[in-house]
């Protein structure tokens, strides 16, 4: 079973059930089945279009899942509008914007109330990380997947200054060697540089953790200019995007999402999502190789 957690100006939409009789008048989060064939994120789309006739984009998968009975459990997806505004159409018979705060005030389902309170430390914990209040209002971009290997090599991937430097680049480029720094504890710094020289220039990042959590989040700022002096520098209140990486274990290995926080032209954000993908090749090959 899969349901939405639909975000909008930083409420979520809950719907009243009105069947079966056991659980009519308590909210959920919209969803339903997943049928023969259907990713879990193709059945969100169609049953959201079934019973609230709107469409939605999926992002990325809220961490846990939940026991149904039956040998069914529940997934948690983020979501966003992308067409109509919500109305009950099937199976409930209202609908309504709930914030954070309002979470506790709400008759939920009992088989969602455990999702909620993840869903509820989620994001209390992502708005901890996002240091000014432009980043918690805009996701520029993010990328998941899921790879074959166990979180421990997963965490030290992403954490350590030697993995980091074997594969932090996209596929045609290359970490300048020497330059990682990775101190993955709250204020630590982190530091790459990639050699884009093809591309006729050195690109720089640099920033601090604002969150570890081991096995689960790494968060940090980070800053890029084209200037070595910059780099060198590394002043902390130069401009800067927060970036939230997120892992847990799931079925088939380590799932993992890279999230950008900040503003940032739509053109541009679809460029930097392309090519973190590439980045993501470069890790696949960096796993493949060390899983």
């Amino acid at each position: 079973m899969v349901a939405a957690a639909i975000e909008r100006d930083g409420r979520f939409l809950a719907a009243r059930r009105t069947r079966p009789a056991q659980v009519a008048g308590r909210w959920e989060f919209p969803g339903g089945k997943v049928e023969p064939g259907e990713s879990e994120e193709q059945a969100l789309v169609r049953e959201i279009r079934e019973e609230l006739g709107v469409g939605i984009a999926v992002g990325r998968r809220v961490a846990g899942e939940w026991p149904l009975g039956e040998g069914l459990v529940l997934h948690l997806y983020d979501a966003t509008l992308v067409d109509g505004e919500p109305a009950p159409l099937e199976q409930h018979d209202a609908v309504r914007w709930v914030s954070l705060a309002e979470f506790d005030d709400v008759a939920w389902l009992e088989s969602d109330v455990e999702a909620v309170a993840v869903l509820r430390a989620d994001r209390e914990l992502a708005s901890d990380t996002m240091d000014t209040p432009e980043h918690a209002a805009r996701l520029a971009y993010s990328v998941e997947r899921t790879f074959d290997v166990p979180i421990e090599l997963m965490w030290s991937a992403w954490a350590s200054p030697q993995a980091l430097e074997e594969w932090y680049a996209p596929t045609d480029l290359s970490v300048v060697p020497g330059s990682v720094v990775s101190e993955p504890t709250a204020g630590g710094r982190w530091a790459v540089a990639v050699d884009a020289s093809s591309y006729g220039h050195i690109a720089y990042f640099w920033g601090r953790y604002t969150e570890v959590a081991e096995d689960r989040r790494l968060a940090h700022t980070m800053s890029y200019s084209q200037q070595e002096s910059d780099f060198l520098a590394r002043d902390d209140e130069a401009e800067h995007h927060l970036i939230v990486i997120d892992m847990e274990p799931r079925a088939g290995g380590t799932w993992v999402r890279f999230a950008q926080y900040g503003d940032m032209p739509t053109e541009q954000a679809a460029m930097a999502q392309a090519g973190m993908e590439s980045y993501f090749d470069s890790l696949a090959a960096y796993l493949g190789r060390t899983g």
